[in-house]
């Protein structure tokens, strides 16, 4: 964002000064035409030529002027919704990281193991619904990454880097706990398949 911005800032002063020469374009348009009046046929021609290369040359760079402009704009959209996206996802894994840090200690009995198992197996559901978020959003940075001004590219890479890594560890953290709690359920079960054995044949 502040790049683009500072680029924008940098345009528009350039915009302005190219606006303030409209003036000495004319002028020297209106110098011509008077030339023209009293010239021979020579002159008259190089005359011609002269302004007719101005007025490709002054027309050529107002189009470059506009076309960057439009350019900056979309840079401008394409930043704002890049640090929009970033800021969601970061929110979203900072409230994910929470939830497995003070999920709890693991269950004592099979009730309570099944409870814990179905909540987080729903926080794994949440997880997979924000992973098209944090694919839209790699891919949005990487298409800025491979346009962007030189200026901006160590930010973006910083911003790449910690989406992912922030990204992979609660991905990590999430399944080692669902694995953890996994093992725990079936363990009650079993024990409990073993006790109602026992308790039918003795």
């Amino acid at each position: 964002m502040d790049t683009v911005i500072g680029l924008i800032e940098k345009h528009n002063s350039f915009e302005g000064e190219l606006t303030s020469r409209t003036e000495q374009i004319e002028s020297v348009k209106r110098t011509a035409n008077n030339l023209l009046k009293t010239a021979d046929s020579e002159d008259e021609e190089r005359i011609t030529t002269e302004v007719s290369r101005i007025d490709q040359a002054w027309e050529e760079i107002w189009d470059l002027c506009k076309n960057k402009t439009k350019l900056l704009k979309e840079a401008l959209d394409q930043a704002e919704d890049l640090q929009k996206s970033i800021n969601v996802l970061l929110e979203w894994l900072t409230d994910a990281e929470m939830k497995l840090r003070f999920s709890g200690p693991l269950a004592i009995d099979a009730n309570e193991a099944k409870e814990q198992l179905a909540s987080h197996e729903r926080f794994i559901q949440e997880l997979q619904g924000k992973e098209e978020i944090k694919d839209g959003t790699l891919k949005l940075a990487n298409t800025i990454l491979s346009k962007c001004h030189p200026d901006a590219v160590t930010v973006i890479k910083h911003w790449i880097t910690i989406s992912s890594s922030r990204w992979e560890e609660v991905y990590s953290w999430a399944h080692q706990r669902l694995d953890k709690l996994k093992v725990i359920f079936i363990n009650f079960i079993h024990i409990k398949l073993i006790f109602s054995y026992v308790f039918a044949h003795f």
